[in-house]
């Protein structure tokens, strides 16, 4: 396919396209109020994966998840979160609560997932939820 009739088909979908305002919901159906002060901080994936980024083989992620130097990894990512995201909202006034979907290690899997909460808790009550996800056949799209 040539960039030429790639473009083409690129124009053709967007004219094709067509945003019905009318079906939009004009306000949200789930219970809250226009003035909350309440926001949900949702993460799901894998916590303790490590430097996995670029293994390509099968399986090769697994080597990186749950290590010391792993743990360390997310410590500094949960910190980035709660100083840069989390704590300005809260700063301006908004509760925020923090919801997980992860996988937990295969080895002290409960112990992970505590000290995760800890490292957003921080002396206070932010995690609300978590999901563990089965990893046997499960991906992220699978239901907790």
């Amino acid at each position: 396919m040539t960039a030429g009739s790639t473009m083409l088909l690129l124009h053709a979908a967007a004219a094709a396209f067509q945003f019905h305002e009318n079906k939009c919901e004009p306000t949200t159906s789930l219970p809250t109020a226009e003035d909350s002060k309440r926001i949900a901080f949702i993460l799901r994936g894998d916590a303790y994966r490590g430097l996995s980024y670029g293994s390509t083989a099968r399986g090769s992620k697994r080597g990186f998840m749950c290590t010391p130097f792993a743990v360390r990894i997310q410590r500094a990512i949960s910190a980035s979160h709660v100083d840069y995201i989390i704590a300005p909202l809260e700063a301006a006034g908004f509760r925020v609560d923090v919801f997980f979907a992860t996988y937990p290690c295969a080895t002290d899997g409960e112990a992970q997932l505590e000290r995760l909460k800890g490292f957003y808790n921080r002396n206070r009550t932010r995690v609300v939820h978590v999901d563990r996800v089965p990893r046997p056949g499960a991906t992220q799209a699978t239901p907790a």
